[in-house]
C-alpha cells in the first residue's frame, strides 16, 4: 500500500505547538511501523524554510526521494482577498501532484491551516476517488459557527470551505474524545 502524508501541519506556525509536534510524531511512527508499505511525505514549496529541517527529521527513517515537494504560485493565504485565484490554483496543483503519486490513501496532518499562512489543503477538488484521512485536534476543529467564527467574512468563507472539505474525508482521526463529539454534533454522523 502506498500512503501519502501531507505534512504541512509541520510547516506552518503550528510546527512550534502541539499540532506540529503531534503531526511530526505521528508521521515518524507511521514511517517506523510501515512494514512493506511505501510512505511518501509531501511538503509545500511555498513554505521553503521548513523543508530542510523536516528532511533532517526523517534522515535515518525514510529515503530522501520519498520526501517530495510541490510548488504553486503564491502567496495563497486566505486572509487576503487578492490571493483567491492563486489559492484555488494551488489546491488543484497540490491535489494533482498527490494524485500523480498514485496513493492508496492520503493523510492530511492539519486541514485547518492556510488562513494566515501559505498552507494549502483541500479534499476532492481534483482527485475525488482516493480516500483521505484527516486529523482533528481538540477544541480548534469544529466549534459551532457562532462560537468559532469571527465576524470577518473572509474567515467565515474560509471556515465554511474547510468544513466542506472535511465532509469529503473518508476517515477523521480525533486525538481525543472531544473531536469525536464535535464531529457528531457538527455533521450529525459517527466519526
Amino acid at each position: 500500500m502506498r500512503i501519502v502524508i501531507d505534512l504541512q501541519g509541520v510547516q506552518t506556525a503550528n510546527r512550534h505547538h502541539g499540532i506540529g509536534r503531534y503531526s511530526l510524531s505521528l508521521a515518524k511512527a507511521i514511517v517506523r511501523n510501515r512494514g512493506d508499505h511505501e510512505i511518501i511525505i509531501v511538503l509545500n514549496g511555498l513554505l521553503p524554510d521548513t523543508i530542510e529541517p523536516i528532511r533532517v527529521e526523517f534522515d535515518d527513517l525514510l529515503p530522501q526521494e520519498n520526501i517530495r515537494v510541490w510548488h504553486a504560485p503564491g502567496p495563497v493565504h486566505d486572509n487576503e482577498p487578492g490571493n483567491t485565484w492563486r489559492r484555488e490554483a494551488a489546491e488543484l496543483i497540490r491535489e494533482a501532484f498527490i494524485a500523480n503519486l498514485r496513493p492508496d490513501i492520503v493523510y492530511i496532518s492539519n486541514l485547518f491551516d492556510g488562513y494566515f499562512d501559505d498552507a494549502v489543503t483541500s479534499i476532492g477538488r481534483f482527485d475525488q476517488t482516493t480516500p483521505v484521512a484527516v486529523s482533528l485536534y481538540g477544541r480548534d476543529a469544529l466549534l459551532p459557527a457562532g462560537r468559532k467564527q469571527s465576524t470577518d467574512p473572509l474567515y467565515q468563507q474560509y471556515y465554511r470551505r474547510k468544513t466542506g472539505y472535511l465532509q469529503c474525508a473518508a476517515l477523521l482521526l480525533g486525538i481525543s474524545q472531544f473531536p469525536q463529539r464535535q464531529v457528531e454534533d457538527f455533521f450529525g454522523k459517527n466519526p
